[in-house]
């Protein structure tokens, strides 16, 4: 059954790879000035060292560049699943157009954000220089950081290079053979990682039902609920109905959580939301039976 899975997956599935680059915010500092702190401590300067700020991360125009490559790593690993291999990652082949789609939109907001940076960056350089004083060295700075910000999309090909059937039949064979568990490994970790976010997100939103110990009803925030609704959607997309427990696991908690409104819950009495958290509770215990009952193996990939 595991073969079976892994091919299916190995058929469905393309190998995606998302790169970002930022410019590096800190700098080693030079061997003097290390010197001149390992003075002012009578300290070995072989013992010390250390870097400086160049750029202020929390800038007003730095900050939105890194929450937009923040958020672009995000959206793949929401929308793919885990390959065991550095920086690879699955998506579903009928789900790449809509994969790109959303990169997309997050280079275009990326080249907008870095080009407002460029026709600001002597403002940058003048906000370091006062903020390092002797530390300052205009040569850490490049003349502009455009090339230095960039989202990038691969689609690596994930099977032996073909020349290998001519070269070296065998070594072609056993480098199929590892594809092919590094498959089945990633059907596993793909089905544990969902049961466990899914325990998760149902047990934060039963920690927020139960009240205070002085009977106060805690702050419950529309996410808590939302968020329920919107990793089963992503599952949706992700799935490629390995494990028909999980499945059918999520297709209650998604008409569960069709009927859940946080506005509602909030105006609730404490019996009701008591009469919602035992509901979450006994799905809650079907996840956990399905994890602690999911065959754990062993994969060589040596």
């Amino acid at each position: 059954m595991s073969n079976e899975f892994g091919s299916k997956l190995q058929e469905q599935t393309i190998g995606v790879r998302l790169t970002t680059c930022a410019l590096g915010c800190r700098r080693t500092m030079s061997k003097g000035q290390l010197i001149q702190v390992a003075d002012l401590f009578e300290a070995d300067e072989r013992s010390v060292s250390g870097s400086k700020a160049i750029i202020n991360n929390k800038h007003e125009l730095i900050k939105p560049i890194h929450s937009v490559l923040s958020d672009a790593k995000s959206y793949i690993r929401a929308r793919t699943i885990d390959y065991p291999e550095q920086g690879l990652r699955l998506c579903r082949v009928d789900q790449i157009d809509a994969l790109t789609e959303g990169i997309k939109h997050r280079q275009e907001h990326l080249a907008e954000l870095v080009d407002n940076l460029c026709a600001n960056w002597a403002s940058v350089i003048s906000e370091a220089q006062k903020r390092l004083d002797k530390l300052f060295d205009e040569t850490d700075y490049p003349t502009s950081p455009k090339v230095h910000y960039a989202i990038y999309l691969g689609f690596p090909e994930i099977k032996p290079d073909q020349r290998l059937m001519q070269l070296n039949p065998q070594l072609y064979a056993e480098q199929q053979a590892i594809i092919a568990a590094k498959f089945e490994e990633a059907v596993i970790v793909a089905e544990s990682a969902a049961a466990q976010e899914l325990q998760k997100l149902l047990s934060n939103l039963v920690e927020k039902l139960r009240p205070d110990a002085d009977g106060t009803k805690k702050i419950l925030k529309g996410s808590t609920v939302a968020n329920i609704g919107e990793f089963v959607e992503l599952f949706k997309a992700k799935t490629i109905k390995s494990n028909d427990g999980l499945e059918a696991l999520m297709a209650k908690v998604q008409q569960m959580a069709g009927g859940l409104d946080a506005d509602d819950l909030r105006k609730a009495t404490a019996e009701q939301r008591e009469a919602v958290s035992l509901e979450l509770q006994g799905v809650l215990q079907e996840v956990s039976g399905l994890i602690s009952t999911r065959p754990i193996r062993s994969i060589d990939l040596e």
